[in-house]
C-alpha cells in the first residue's frame, strides 16, 4: 500500500478552497473536502488510478476529479503519492508552479 504525502502547495490549496467555499454553504465546502480526503485515500490503495495529465508530458504526473477539481499528484517508481496541487477544472495546470523538473 502506498503512502501519499502532501506537497505546501497542495495543503495551501486545499485550505484555500475550503475557505472558498465556506463562504456560500459551510456544508458544501465540507463535503468536497471529504470527498477530496477520501480520494487520496483511495489512492493509497490504488496509486495508478488517475489518468495522465493530459496537457503534461509526464507519464508519473496524474490527476483524479473530483466534483469540479482536479487532484493532481507525482506516482514515483515506488507507487508513492505526493499530492502536488488542487486545482479548479477550468485552470489549466500549466499556471501552476510544480516542485519538480
Amino acid at each position: 500500500m502506498a503512502q501519499a504525502t502532501w506537497s505546501l502547495q497542495a495543503i495551501d490549496d486545499l485550505s484555500d478552497l475550503e475557505d472558498y467555499l465556506a463562504l456560500s454553504s459551510k456544508r458544501h465546502a465540507t463535503l468536497i473536502v471529504d470527498a477530496i480526503l477520501d480520494a487520496v485515500i483511495l489512492l493509497e490503495k490504488f496509486p495508478q488510478l488517475g489518468r495522465v495529465v493530459p496537457e503534461m508530458n509526464s507519464p508519473n504526473l496524474r490527476e483524479l476529479i473530483i466534483k469540479k477539481y482536479r487532484v493532481v499528484y507525482y506516482l514515483n517508481f515506488h507507487d508513492q503519492v505526493e499530492i502536488v496541487t488542487i486545482r479548479h477544472s477550468s485552470k489549466p495546470l500549466g499556471e501552476t508552479p510544480l516542485p519538480f523538473g
